[in-house]
């Protein structure tokens, strides 16, 4: 089974600032699977980090800038953590897949946020922001892998600073999964699950001012298996 990033809507979504729903995405390699990934600019609509797509890079995150990221090689190999600009434009084996996410939650099976948070935050001014967001609950979305090397897409349901799961508790639950390494990505009313283009979770977004309903956010990168 083949795992890929994808650009909203198609080739050249991040370059046009596009947004689209995980299922409209998904179309583009008839996905059996798909899910929300990289963050994005919720004004300009543009794609944050690193992003390379089926061994086409698509951009790279601005130099001094560290948040974690996870990618396929194109000699099958996963991984988990910090890059340079260099090791992302350059590097020594090519990625087939890469995108960025904010926290390492785990890392070789320990939980890793507060080294994370250490590395990923620009200054100390950042610090009271950071806190915020790794302690609210949420609904969140993660990318892992098992002892065995399997690959583990993950997401909780919730509505940020309503009902969900804190990073600290997501890191826990996903440790006692036995979940080796993972990373945060993009989640609260972004999380987005579809299995054969129907939506498997519960969206926290409400489809319109006055609406009793729930829709999916329109997002920009996602993982399709």
């Amino acid at each position: 089974m083949k795992l890929s990033v994808l650009e909203p809507g198609s080739k050249g979504g991040c370059s046009r600032h596009e947004r689209e729903t995980v299922v409209t995405s998904t179309v583009q390699k008839q996905c059996i699977m798909g899910m929300n990934a990289g963050f994005f600019d919720v004004i300009t609509g543009a794609c944050l980090g690193n992003v390379i797509s089926d061994g086409r890079f698509v951009q790279a995150e601005k130099e001094g800038i560290q948040n974690v990221n996870f990618g396929l090689k194109k000699d099958g190999n996963m991984i988990f953590g910090y890059l340079s600009h260099d090791e992302v434009v350059k590097p020594t084996v090519p990625y087939r897949q890469l995108v960025s996410g904010v926290i390492w939650l785990l890392r070789n099976g320990k939980v890793y946020i507060n080294e994370s948070k250490m590395i990923e935050m620009d200054d100390a001014d950042d610090a009271g922001l950071m806190n915020d967001f790794i302690n609210e609950v949420s609904a969140r979305v993660a990318v892992g892998h098992d002892k065995d090397g399997r690959l583990i897409l993950a997401q909780v349901d919730g509505k940020s600073n309503v009902i969900g799961v804190s990073l600290w508790e997501f890191a826990y639950f996903l440790q006692r999964q036995g979940i080796i390494n993972a990373i945060n990505l993009d989640g609260g009313g972004s999380a987005t699950t579809v299995a054969n283009t129907t939506v498997t979770g519960y969206p926290s977004d409400y489809c319109f001012p006055g609406s009793i309903f729930r829709c999916a956010r329109s997002v920009t990168t996602i993982l399709c298996v």
